[in-house]
This record gives C-alpha cells, structure tokens and sequence, in this order.
C-alpha cells in the first residue's frame, strides 16, 4: 500500500510539474507591454496612412543584412498591426541585423483585402531597393520574415515571379529573398479556409482577404499557391 501511495505521489508531482513548464501563450496585449527600443525610422513607400514601414538599424557599421519583417493578426484591421513584432524586431537588431518592419492595409481598412493587402506588401518590398545604398542594407542577403499572417505573406512575397501576369499583383521585377522565414504562417489559404481553425475568425476571413466569393477558386491562384503550389516555396 506504502508503494502504491508513493507511485501515486511522484504521478501527480510530474504531472504538476510539466504543467508548471507549460509555457504560457502570450496574447497580443502581453506582447505589446514587452520592453523593446524605440522603433526605427518611419519611411513612407506609399501615399495612404498605413503604406510605411518602419527601418530598424544596428549601431554598427554597415552594410547590414536585411530582415523584412511581415506582423500577422490575421490580415485583419481590428488587431494590432506593426507594433507586434517590435521586440522580436530589438532582439534581432542587437544580434547585427537591419529590419524593416512593414505595416499594410488588412481586411477593414479602406482599400484593404484583395488586392490592396498584397500589394502593399510587395510595394513595401520593393521600396527597398531605393534607400538601400543611403542606409547602407545588404540586399544580398536579404531575408523574408512573418508570423502567422505574415507568414503566408512573406511566402507569397517570395513566389511572385510565379505569379500569372494576367493577375493585378504581377510585378516584372520582384525583389527576392535568399530566405523566408514563416512563423506558425498560414501558408496554404485553400487548406486553412476548409480545414483550419476559427482561430482569425473562420473561412469568412480567407473569403475576404482573396475575394473568394467573387473569384472562385482562381482567387488562390495568386494569392496562395501561383503556379502550382507556394507550399514548396
């Protein structure tokens, strides 16, 4: 009887052991008091309020590599936007590299969604290559980086040369990454609207974001999977 009581003991105290070290999952408002330096500078790459990014740099002597951050929030307007990635942008800045934080417009902003959400993205991409030399960037070595949403966008900014040139997001002249970074990214948006989680708000959110309702199933086409399939990408 002793043994079987000590068995049950040293159960329960693993048991409340690994639920002590179960890491706590961090919620937009825990992530936003997270200490972090002063953003970057704020340079527009677009005439709207929310075409700009926002270029961290380290103290050091350049050129630094370059980390295009992508925030998620699940491409929607009613969740905190840039300001998300902010001490992951610090923690990256002190280990030598330059990040351009971008901010774009999501569901619920005017002009946001398809195309707008996409465009933004590559314009702010884009906009790279003219102040690269002046804040001395090393675009070759150039990384793409999200999470969540931002994920799914840095993957797709990766895989526009795949893009059909019939599509209003075909650009002849992409900058390109030599890597992509995708945080818990929601890379496959056909696969997620059928079988993920109502975690963003449901199917009705991929819906918006690429005009399914409109579009049908050619909305992927460039928006998820160009050419065949981004989740090779």
């Amino acid at each position: 009887m002793r043994l079987k009581v000590l068995v049950a003991l040293a159960v329960l105290a693993l048991a409340t052991a690994a639920r002590a070290e179960t890491p706590k999952l961090l919620t937009y408002p825990d992530i936003l008091a997270m200490p972090h330096a002063p953003p970057g500078e704020r340079i527009a790459y677009g005439s709207g309020p929310l075409q700009f990014g926002e270029l961290w740099r380290p103290k050091t002597k350049g050129p630094h590599p370059l980390i295009v951050m992508i925030h998620g929030g699940c491409w929607r307007a009613d969740i905190p936007g840039l300001e998300l990635q902010n001490p992951l942008t610090d923690a990256l800045v002190s280990h030598g590299w330059a990040v351009w934080n971008i901010e774009y417009r999501r569901i619920g902003h005017e002009g946001g969604a398809y195309p707008g959400t996409f465009l933004d993205v590559a314009h702010a991409i884009d906009a790279v290559r003219g102040f690269a030399k002046a804040k001395q960037l090393d675009l070759g070595h150039l990384v793409f980086m999200g999470h969540s949403a931002g994920g799914h966008l840095a993957a797709w900014a990766a895989a526009r040369p795949h893009i059909p040139q019939t599509s209003p997001l075909w650009s002849k002249d992409p900058l390109l990454p030599n890597t992509v970074v995708t945080l818990a990214g929601i890379n496959d948006l056909e696969s997620f609207h059928d079988k993920g989680p109502d975690a963003c708000g449901g199917p009705s959110v991929v819906e918006n974001l690429v005009d399914l309702k409109t579009r049908g199933p050619d909305a992927y086409a460039d928006t998820s999977r160009p050419d065949g399939d981004l989740r090779g990408v």
